[in-house]
């Protein structure tokens, strides 16, 4: 498999994004319950409003986001 990149909208390298995913994947090993545990951390803690969405890069960014 290809390692996976940050992107301007993903930035996985930031402190802030690396610091958040660790916070939810150090109990196990398995990618896919890895990728369960982030999908759940983000759909339950981070609020949608459409009406003050910013749908600039910036806005978009996951450490703006976080």
């Amino acid at each position: 498999m290809d390692e996976l990149k940050p992107t301007r909208i993903i930035n996985s390298d930031h402190h802030s994004v690396i610091e958040f995913t660790r916070s939810y994947t150090r109990s196990t090993n398995s990618d896919c319950a890895n990728a369960v545990s982030l999908y759940y951390a983000v759909r339950d803690r981070f609020r949608y409003d459409p009406y003050t969405i910013d749908l600039t890069v910036e806005g978009l960014r996951a450490s703006r986001v976080l």
